[in-house]
């Protein structure tokens, strides 16, 4: 896995970065780009095979409601055969207390967590990736407006693989 730094000034098109980007050496997981001293994260087509390929889950965000994204990941997890642990830090008692989902990762009961996928405000993203690193989760896929800066350096100092992707279009 590698990341390429690459330097771009804000007059270059779109279509150039784009170049950039496509001329990047495989594999490439993602390219970090910075404009006009703006860090930003370009989504590169990269594989999350590794991580799709693990059982054992645990989807946080609001699963529960079928209006939301997270509700959609977590059935085609387990469409998909994966055992799903439905994670949201904001669930009422009453839900909580149903077994219908856990408020954190801590909560999980055996076996393991293999994979967590982030599909939560950015804001509670940090504490997950905590979570992670004290449980031993070894993988984050971060879904599309879940990741920030911050969460990708904790996974890193954390010795965590992080994916950015969808599971939607990925599985």
């Amino acid at each position: 896995e590698r990341l390429h730094v690459y330097m771009v000034t804000w007059q270059q098109s779109s279509l150039g970065i784009l170049a950039l980007l496509l001329s990047s050496p495989p594999p490439v997981t993602a390219t970090r780009i910075v404009i006009a001293g703006r860090r930003t994260m370009a989504m590169v087509p990269t594989s999350g095979a590794e991580m799709l390929g693990k059982r054992r889950w645990a989807v946080v965000g609001d699963a529960l409601n079928q209006a939301k994204p997270a509700y959609r990941v977590a059935e085609k997890l387990r469409e998909a055969g994966k055992d799903v642990v439905v994670v949201n830090p904001r669930a009422r008692e009453d839900v909580v207390s149903s077994g219908l989902c856990v408020l954190s990762l801590r909560d999980c009961a055996q076996p393991p967590i293999d994979v967590v996928d982030l599909i939560i405000s950015p804001k509670i993203g940090p504490d997950i990736i905590v979570q992670m690193a004290e449980l031993g989760i070894p993988d984050v896929f971060i879904q599309p407006g879940a990741g920030t800066d911050e969460i990708r350096e904790a996974a890193a100092s954390a010795g965590i693989s992080v994916h950015e992707g969808c599971v939607l279009i990925e599985l």
